[in-house]
């Protein structure tokens, strides 16, 4: 019923078929009931991050041009004073509609038609359109729904957007977490603990950084043992967390998923699997069997050179169903290949003696020799195989490498220098820092970049 209402106060505001919406609303039921409301009349919606800066979001719209903005009371303050939404000619406000009539006959849709255009800046800090039509968001819908096993029993925690869609569809409750959005670190995860308890919480779909922290304050607690299923993903996953995750909560099912704005699920692995994988560490993060609907393709990136002078990796390219089809505005980026348009994830990775997909992190993070590769994805999971490491990365000086290190105690530097140079690495150089740069997304990829830079200027 509101959802027809507030298609009605769309549609009375100008709002039409294939016109272009973009939606200022915070994590909450409104922006699901406004998004919804979009959809409903056959119209596009449009997602920035909450993080997207007034000057990236200008970008975002020159790329995307809108002919609506619907917001909240401080949105339709900046939409007045921001020459960057200035110049939407329809600025609505999102709580007017319940003294409307519900919409009674809504424009038929073509399936082909786009639903949803959303701009994720990851490590790149660059934002990139990612564009998805509803006949994709029903594909979509029906491959992580069957991924999730999502029951209408289900009473789920929520930290994915992207994933209360399918609870809506299916007839599950969401709970949106107590988390600060802008600033994750300062998420009181004593009030996320209550959510578990009052609203009788047994599924959670949450970033992997969100499930570490959690873990650590759930662990042992009655909450804890609740919960049937987890689904993480969006970053990467490393044994030791599996671990703790798996640890912390006993009666789950923990599964994590590797993918990408653009293609969603490539594959799968189960928490257990990856927490058995300790001894593997040293080549490469497993990420478990490929998903039906996915081709993967390695492009050959360093062809004499192989991790560990063993594994031939790649840069990861993938096609099939699950991929986005149809990039709109700034190109994404595709490599043509016997007649096939794949699509380049820029993660580098292999295929193991099972047939599973083994990542070897970022293609840029990577640094070739004369005859070996060295991957700051692999030194990050050994590294963190050691008590005492929060994060770390490996980087180049000239021919030279240079450990970077997060430990969790300022005091243990000179204990953690030590097991360190145990590593299989011939670091020249160590340096432990207090926090790595990290996207705002997920809060678990490093953004190499920014490293450098900070580094640089120490």
């Amino acid at each position: 019923m509101a959802i027809r209402k507030t298609a009605t106060q769309l549609q009375q505001a100008g709002i039409r078929k294939n016109h272009r919406v973009l939606v200022l609303i915070p994590f909450s039921i409104d922006l699901y009931r406004v998004t919804m409301a979009i959809n409903t009349l056959g119209a596009t919606a449009i997602f920035v991050e909450d993080w997207i800066s007034f000057k990236q979001i200008g970008y975002c719209l020159q790329t995307v041009v809108p002919d609506g903005v619907v917001t909240n009371l401080k949105g339709m303050l900046f939409s007045r004073l921001h020459p960057v939404l200035r110049r939407i000619p329809r600025k609505i406000f999102y709580n007017r509609f319940r003294r409307k009539s519900m919409l009674k006959d809504p424009p038929q849709i073509d399936e082909e038609s786009l639903a949803l255009i959303s701009f994720t800046s990851g490590v790149s800090g660059t934002p990139k359109p990612v564009s998805r039509s509803f006949k994709f968001l029903f594909h979509q819908f029906q491959t992580l729904k069957k991924v999730k096993n999502s029951l209408k029993s289900d009473v789920e925690l929520v930290t994915l957007p992207a994933f209360v869609f399918i609870n809506l569809v299916v007839g599950a409750t969401s709970v949106i977490a107590d988390i600060n959005t802008l600033r994750p670190e300062q998420t009181k995860f004593k009030k996320v603990l209550k959510q578990l308890k009052e609203h009788q919480v047994n599924a959670i779909c949450s970033s992997p950084s969100f499930m570490e922290q959690l873990a650590d304050f759930a662990s042992g607690s009655e909450m804890a043992r609740s919960i049937k299923k987890v689904l993480t993903g969006g970053a990467p996953v490393f044994p030791s967390v599996a671990t703790s995750l798996q640890k912390a909560f006993p009666d789950a099912r923990i599964l994590v998923l590797y993918g990408s704005s653009e293609a969603e699920p490539i594959s799968i692995i189960d928490a257990s699997d990856l927490a058995g994988s300790d001894t593997e560490a040293s080549s490469g993060l497993r990420a478990g069997k490929i998903h039906p609907n996915i081709r993967v393709h390695l492009l050959p990136i360093h062809p004499a050179n192989r991790l560990n002078g063993k594994y031939a990796i790649g840069e990861i390219l993938v096609a099939g169903p699950n991929v986005v089809p149809e990039p709109v505005g700034k190109e994404i980026t595709r490599v043509e290949i016997d007649g096939i348009k794949w699509h380049a994830t820029g993660d580098s990775g292999y295929l193991n003696e099972i047939n599973e997909l083994v990542l070897t992190g970022p293609v840029d993070s990577l640094i070739p020799d004369k005859t070996n590769i060295y991957s700051s994805f692999v030194f990050e999971a050994l590294a963190r195989s050691i008590s005492g490491i929060t994060r770390a990365a490996l980087l180049s000086e000239g021919s030279m490498l240079v450990g970077v290190v997060q430990p969790k105690l300022e005091a243990e530097k000179e204990n953690l220098l030590k097991t360190l140079k145990d590593l299989p690495f011939p670091v020249g150089k160590w340096v432990f820092i207090a926090e790595f740069p990290k996207d705002k997304r997920h809060g678990g990829k490093i953004k190499y970049e920014e490293l450098k830079k900070m580094l640089a200027d120490q």
